[in-house]
C-alpha cells in the first residue's frame, strides 16, 4: 500500500482567509489537504458529504447514480465523524447543499480562516476530472471575497501539488471581463488537468466542452 503524504508546490497562506480546491482521486486526498495546512501552520475546514458525519445521510439513488457514487453504510464511522465535527467540518447533501451551506463557507472565510472543497462531488478512480461542481467559483466569485487567494491542489496517485495562488481579480484583470461562474470552474479545472498525468489531462480535453455546457446550464 502506498503512503500519499507528498505534498509539492506552493504552500498554503500563512495568515489570512483562504480557499483550498482540487480535483478528487483517493479518499487520502482529504488527509493530503490535512497535511498542506499542517505545513503551514493552519486547520481546513473542509466541506463534506454529509453521509461522513450522519449515518445514513444519503442523497437520492438517482443522484448517486448520476456523479457514479453509491450509498455505503460501511462509510460511516463514529470516530471519523467526531474528528470531522471537530475540525469545523462543513456537512451537505450534494444534490441540494442549501443556503446554510454558503452561510457555514461565508462565516469561516470572514473569519480569516481556510476552506477547503472539492471541485468534484465525489472520488474519480481514475483520476479524471469530471462531474464539476459550481461552489468553490461561486464563493470566489463574490465581491467579499475576489482578492481571497484560491489555492488550487492537483491530487494524483503520487503526490498532491499545490499550484500558484490566485484570485478571482486576477483573472478578470488578466482577461478584461467579469467571469462567470461556469468560466471560473473551468479554467480552475484547466489549471488543475495540467499538473495531472497524461492520462487526466488527455481526458479532460474531451470532456472540457461538454463539462462546460453543463455548468453553464
Amino acid at each position: 500500500m502506498k503512503h500519499h503524504s507528498v505534498v509539492e508546490g506552493y504552500p498554503l497562506p500563512r495568515e489570512g482567509a483562504g480557499i483550498m480546491a482540487g480535483n478528487h482521486f483517493l479518499q487520502s486526498d482529504s488527509y493530503e489537504a490535512a497535511l498542506a495546512g499542517w505545513k503551514s501552520g493552519r486547520l481546513i475546514h473542509p466541506v463534506v458529504k454529509k453521509s461522513l458525519v450522519e449515518k445514513g445521510a444519503f442523497e437520492s439513488d438517482e443522484y448517486l447514480a448520476s456523479i457514479g457514487d453509491k450509498g455505503d453504510p460501511a462509510e460511516y464511522d463514529p470516530i471519523n465523524a467526531f474528528v470531522m465535527t471537530g475540525i469545523g467540518a462543513i456537512p451537505i447533501l450534494r444534490d441540494n447543499p442549501g443556503i446554510a451551506y454558503i452561510r457555514a463557507c461565508r462565516k469561516i472565510l470572514d473569519s480569516d480562516q481556510l476552506l477547503g472543497m472539492f471541485l468534484q462531488p465525489s472520488r474519480d478512480e481514475k483520476g479524471f476530472l469530471r462531474n464539476l461542481m459550481p461552489g468553490v467559483a461561486y464563493l470566489a466569485s463574490m465581491k467579499p471575497y475576489r482578492d481571497t487567494p484560491i489555492c488550487l491542489f492537483a491530487f494524483s496517485e503520487e503526490k498532491a501539488i499545490g499550484l500558484k495562488h490566485i484570485t478571482y481579480n486576477q483573472l478578470s484583470n488578466k482577461l478584461g471581463k467579469e467571469l462567470s461562474v461556469a468560466e471560473l470552474t473551468i479554467i480552475f479545472a484547466d489549471r488543475i488537468a495540467q499538473a495531472l498525468p497524461r492520462r487526466a489531462q488527455n481526458n479532460w480535453k474531451q470532456v472540457r466542452k461538454n463539462e462546460f455546457r453543463r455548468l453553464a446550464a
